[in-house]
């Protein structure tokens, strides 16, 4: 596995839509989405979907040349007319982060489900970079063998000590029939996954997103 970084930088954004008025939401979000097509440093809309445990939640994945790019795009006119055309479409932004992946994961055709986990780098992990990378790839690859749609994890730029991992799935169901599948698959996952997320990271959070059409997430 190579600790080199894609090129691509993603902005991945959790964050609360309007739905009083779905049709206005939907069409202030498309004027936003316009809006950002227009700048050289855009690249496309990745994913967008609804948290399974919170479907107030929408995410969407975002892909740009590089952050510098990013920041070029908020610098510009057009990041202004983005912030004016798509007012009152956001009720609340739950997070906003920017990363660089590690694994190459395709989001053409469209994977059904994320399971999305977020983790912090313990300095263990931070001191022993590529062995920390090796060993995680190792216990991922146990599940996307199980799932059979991929997996990638990828580095935060304001933070590089936390870290986001994205599994394929086929369904919300399909990640359950995996949990119990005990010694099918499950039980040697745990036996490789706890000594290396002992030494190495802390899991923060963990939750599924059903991916949509983009735009259709309110």
């Amino acid at each position: 596995m190579s600790t080199e970084e894609l090129s691509y930088e993603f902005e991945v954004v959790l964050f609360k839509t309007n739905k009083a008025d779905p049709a206005a939401t939907r069409e202030k979000i498309a004027a936003g989405f316009a809006v950002q097509t227009k700048h050289e440093d855009f690249v496309r809309y990745a994913v967008e979907g609804v948290k399974v445990e919170d479907d107030s939640v929408a995410l969407l994945i975002v892909q740009w040349t590089s952050y510098d790019g990013f920041l070029r795009f908020l610098a510009s006119p057009l990041g202004p007319q983005f912030t004016a055309v798509s007012e009152g479409a956001v009720l609340e932004l739950v997070s906003l982060k920017h990363y660089h992946f590690y694994r190459p994961l395709s989001f053409d055709p469209p994977i059904p489900v994320f399971e999305v986990i977020d983790a912090t780098v313990k300095p263990a992990g931070l001191d022993a970079f590529p062995t920390f990378l090796s060993a995680l790839n190792e216990v991922v690859s146990m599940v996307s063998d199980y799932s059979g749609l991929g997996w990638t994890v990828g580095w935060q730029k304001e933070d590089p000590s936390k870290l986001l991992v994205l599994i394929g799935w086929s369904s919300v169901e399909r990640h359950k029939e995996f949990r119990a599948s005990g010694d099918k698959g499950w039980n040697s996952f745990i036996a490789k996954f706890g000594p290396v997320s002992a030494q190495y990271f802390d899991i923060e959070e963990m939750f599924h997103v059903k991916t949509v059409k983009i735009g259709d997430s309110v």
